[in-house]
């Protein structure tokens, strides 16, 4: 008897363990204290942290708040979905409807496989109404990393992507040439810059803007001739020397700006046309197109751009927005951008 009743709680026992088992592998929502797998909808505000699994695609749904709590590093299961759904159902996306608040520091999305390639997992995908907060962070090793959809909002600071996109060793060879490349032609253009000849490039710019102003005033006068003769300008007394000055005159603040920035690529175009057009638009505001004192306007305008175009000049290491890319001794090429105020 005794011996029936030992067999009968060691059943008992082992049911429970296997119903726990059951209810933790299909449990998608677990509490903060449960590990580590997730798949399926986050439908309540919850937090994740430590080291978190991702098995499948992980929806945050309209109104719940995903928060990652310090160093949180979340792993998604390379080329494996078991939702099969999503944008790619072949692998885990970690799906923005609700909010993703990942701004603790130290969080880290990435591969489970410590040697990926790339691509084992999709990416951050933020649909229509969802918001992601994600800074201080690094997302690397997804085929997109981080996707917003039209309505998305994504709030990003000192983010650090790497190894996205699909990336084998083969291409990691060709691009990090193309990079090397590219490096030889930045160091060409900065010796340019510091090293080409005062007088050579005003010569140029010159003749560039010469070029765009005789090309600019022949446009704009044949087509201001066709109106005249189809009487399209029959009232506005626009005929004669009074059209063939109003044509040079945008041919000047115009064409000559433009030739000039055509030839130095390292100045401001937008300022190297406002000092053409200023000294033009002064003239006309005169209403009246007297050739004296168009030419004097002319003038000052073709000075005031090369001028203009000269002390805007900057190097190519000194734009606002550059771009560099870093390769991957694993096969990921990074992408990384500057931003100078």
């Amino acid at each position: 008897m005794l011996a029936v009743i030992t067999l009968f709680a060691m059943l008992m026992v082992e049911d429970a363990n296997a119903d726990q088992a059951v209810n933790h592998t299909s449990n998608t929502q677990p509490p903060d204290t449960s590990p580590h797998y997730w798949t399926g909808r986050i439908e309540q505000n919850t937090t994740w942290r430590d080291t978190v699994y991702v098995i499948g695609d992980v929806t945050i749904v309209s109104g719940a708040i995903l928060t990652l709590a310090p160093d949180t590093k979340v792993h998604f299961m390379p080329y494996h979905d078991d939702t099969q759904d999503g944008l790619d159902s072949t692998r885990a996306e970690l799906i923005v409807e609700g909010r993703l608040h990942a701004h603790a520091g130290g969080i880290v999305f990435r591969s489970a496989n410590a040697a990926s390639l790339g691509a084992d997992w999709y990416g951050i995908v933020v649909k229509r109404g969802g918001i992601a907060d994600v800074s201080n962070a690094t997302i690397r090793d997804g085929l997109r990393c981080l996707y917003a959809k039209m309505g998305g909002r994504v709030t990003m600071d000192h983010i650090a992507f790497a190894n996205c996109g699909k990336q084998t060793a083969q291409s990691f060879s060709r691009r990090s040439a193309a990079s090397d490349s590219l490096s030889e032609q930045m160091k060409a253009m900065i010796k340019r810059y510091y090293t080409e000849d005062m007088t050579l490039r005003l010569a140029k710019k010159v003749a560039g803007g010469t070029t765009f102003c005789f090309g600019f005033t022949v446009i704009v006068l044949w087509g201001s001739g066709n109106a005249l003769s189809d009487g399209s300008y029959s009232d506005s007394g626009l005929e004669g020397a009074a059209l063939v000055l109003s044509s040079a005159a945008i041919g000047t603040s115009i064409g000559f700006p433009l030739g000039v920035s055509l030839v130095d690529p390292y100045d401001s175009f937008p300022k190297t046309l406002l000092a053409g057009v200023i000294p033009i638009g002064l003239w006309r505001m005169g209403n009246s197109v007297e050739e004296s004192g168009f030419w004097l306007a002319s003038i000052v305008s073709v000075i005031s751009s090369l001028t203009v175009s000269e002390l805007s000049r900057k190097p190519p290491q000194a734009r606002r927005v550059s771009v560099g890319l870093i390769p991957d001794p694993k096969g990921g090429l990074s992408a990384v951008a500057t931003l100078r105020f």
